[in-house]
């Protein structure tokens, strides 16, 4: 008797997410030095405001995607970890 679970769709899902992890972290790093440098358009104040404005708003959404890249990476992990908690467990339980 099995728990009837797909560990092997579990591990394709596993897969998949560190594929997208990979790409999404490969594209915003490649991105970085693009959206931190923002030149500003003139010498005037306002222009160097806005400047300086969107460069701390870039360097925050690079922060962030860090820190959400490793939440989904440890999603993986996880889905990982399920899976081969339930090929255990239906090696466990075969008569």
């Amino acid at each position: 008797m099995g728990l009837n679970v797909a560990p092997v769709q579990l591990l394709a899902g596993t897969n998949e997410v560190i594929g997208n992890v990979t790409t999404t972290s490969g594209l915003v790093g490649g991105s970085a030095g693009t959206l931190g440098a923002a030149i500003p358009a003139g010498a005037d104040d306002v222009s160097l405001l806005v400047s300086a404005g969107s460069a701390a708003h870039a360097a925050n959404y690079l922060a962030t995607t860090v820190v959400d890249h490793a939440e989904v990476a440890q999603y993986a992990v996880s889905l990982s970890a399920v899976a081969a908690t339930y090929i255990a467990a239906d090696n466990a339980v075969n008569f």
